[in-house]
């Protein structure tokens, strides 16, 4: 289980690695609509096709018919994340470091504004328009990102 653990917990942190959530339209909509602002829901990340291939993999099933992933088992596997966090009641993953609710909430804003516009703008686009207003700060996001080591690539 351990080998699992740590597969779960390197593939969740992907995810909400800067890098990830750059190109990741779905995950900044979920982080910024949900009833959590700033958390998606752990059943969503148990119901990611990557997630579930891990743990068919490690559980000798098939992975056609792998079942969502029990929460029980994201939550260990986070518990000494450095990336995300899980919720007291066990129920949202959210980033621990601030520059992705900054993303999120001006993904949410910016989607808002140009559909109130009649616009359409990227998830990339947005993460552009902030990293460049951010990077003039000392502690830029890709620094932190850098600093801690965030995995650029999927499993």
């Amino acid at each position: 289980d351990e080998m699992l653990f740590q597969q779960l917990k390197t593939q969740i942190e992907f995810y909400f690695s800067p890098q990830n959530l750059e190109n990741d339209a779905f995950l900044l909509d979920q982080l910024s609509r949900s009833e959590h602002l700033g958390a998606v829901p752990i059943q969503i990340i148990c119901s990611f096709p990557k997630v579930r291939h891990l743990h068919a993999y490690a559980r000798n099933l098939s992975v056609s018919i792998a079942p969502n992933v029990d929460p029980q088992l994201v939550r260990i596997a986070l518990d000494a994340s450095d990336i995300v966090t899980v919720s007291e009641d066990g129920f949202w993953i959210s980033p621990k470091r601030p520059y992705h609710r900054l993303v999120s909430d001006a993904f949410h804003a910016t989607s808002s504004t140009a559909a109130y516009k009649g616009e359409s703008g990227t998830a990339k686009d947005t993460v552009a328009t902030i990293t460049s207003s951010v990077d003039s700060t000392p502690s830029s996001p890709s620094s932190q990102a850098s600093s801690l080591g965030v995995p650029t690539h999927p499993l």
